[in-house]
């Protein structure tokens, strides 16, 4: 009875269904379970003013998505059961935790099953597994407060309105402020424009600044040159200036801390990948190159819509849960060749929800026809941190990865 008393959790109330929903979206089910929680989570991303959904509701809901099943009344019987579940704080505690651990177990024996007829690759997977699994245990033991009450002393420990990151582009400072931790940004372009470069240009600024990590994902293009062009960002070098004295440079890159930018590349990457690095090493900053690559546990029940809605929710959670700010790359639509300023609607996928999860977004755009093969043009199209919808024209130095104002 376990699973209806998680999935009377689920209905009951959506603040509880927020909350919880990611731990029920990452574990298995049987397929009559399986599919009332699809329904839930069908009924409430259709009925977003809905705060809870009652007996009746959930029933008419599975009839109209499935007008012909062949579980129709094991499904009727299993939503009748999860009505009639009695549930307290103390039990929905045990009731999410049994699920999560029954579940992990279940996929640690399906690993070892494997391992031991010879398939060693499946040794990787046992780490994912626990960690997902300490992750979503952390999760349910976490009390919550509904009250936000810490002092002033608490909420600036330094008293200083200055203590957050600037930025090496006087065209950042004017629109968006100093950055304070828990923001999530985007930019976005065309291919060749200089996204990526601007993202280590940035990097290079950032990690100069603090005493901690700067944690890079990579998962675009190849990781050598992508240190490479690191490198030559923070030493203001070509690559021909950067490789004649090599000991050197690597000593300046150091001292200047280079190595304390963190640049993880995988072609396929994991969000739980990514969290488990930033329970880790606690970066101030997380980069993300193509930020609509990554893939999380559970995303094959949703179409690429609502898998990017959740992708980037999933983001956000993760700046409010560990106070990071969060620089996510993506491409720009055809509509963007050519053009300048770039508009909102020309970010790829703008129309998938994900915008929603966004704090800021800059779009950079570059004109063909311009007297001058180094000019960009930055539009920032969305801006909830200061209100202010600025451009702004810089010019890119691409050998050796910086960029300026003009």
């Amino acid at each position: 009875m376990i699973d209806r008393v998680l999935l009377k959790i689920l209905v009951s109330d959506r603040a509880a269904f927020e909350r919880f929903y990611r731990i029920f979206s990452q574990l298995r089910w049987p397929e009559p379970i399986k599919i009332v929680g699809d329904c839930i989570i069908a009924y409430y991303q259709k009925y977003t003013d809905t705060d809870k959904i009652s007996r009746d509701e959930l029933r008419t809901y599975f009839d109209r998505k499935y007008p012909v099943h062949h579980l129709r009344e094991h499904v009727f019987r299993i939503i009748d059961e999860v009505y009639s579940a009695e549930i307290n704080e103390s039990l929905q505690r045990d009731a999410i935790k049994g699920v999560i651990q029954r579940s992990c177990a279940a996929e640690l024996s399906e690993a070892a099953m494997q391992v031991l007829q010879g398939h060693l690759d499946h040794f990787d997977k046992f780490e994912a597994i626990l960690s997902t699994y300490r992750t979503l245990i952390e999760e349910t033991e976490e009390e919550a407060d509904p009250f936000y009450s810490e002092s002033l002393a608490e909420m600036y420990p330094e008293e200083s309105a200055e203590s957050g990151l600037s930025w090496p582009l006087k065209a950042f400072e004017e629109a968006l402020g100093p950055l304070c931790g828990s923001t999530s940004g985007h930019i976005f372009a065309r291919p060749e424009t200089g996204k990526t470069s601007m993202a280590i240009y940035l990097m290079v600024h950032w990690v100069q600044q603090i005493d901690g990590y700067v944690l890079w994902c990579n998962n675009e293009e190849s990781r050598k040159k992508m240190r490479t062009r690191l490198m030559c960002s923070m030493l203001n070098m070509t690559q021909d200036e950067l490789l004649a004295d090599r000991e050197r440079n690597q000593a300046l890159f150091e001292d200047r801390g280079g190595e304390r930018v963190l640049l993880y590349d995988q072609a396929h990457m994991m969000l739980s990948d990514i969290e488990a690095l930033i329970k880790e090493y606690q970066p101030r900053i997380v980069v993300i190159d193509i930020a609509d690559k990554v893939h999380f546990v559970g995303e094959e029940k949703f179409d690429n819509v609502m898998r990017l809605q959740r992708l980037y929710a999933l983001y956000r959670e993760l700046c409010k849960t560990y106070e990071i700010d969060l620089l996510t790359l993506g491409q720009a639509s055809a509509d963007a060749d050519g053009k300048r300023y770039l508009e909102f609607a020309w970010m790829d996928h703008s129309k998938t929800g994900k915008a929603a999860e966004l704090d800021w977004i800059c779009g950079i755009g570059k004109d063909p026809n311009a007297a001058r093969e180094d000019v960009r043009y930055l539009h920032f199209c969305k801006n909830k941190l200061t209100g202010r919808h600025s451009k702004h024209v810089v010019t890119i130095d691409p050998r050796r990865c910086v960029f300026y104002d003009v």
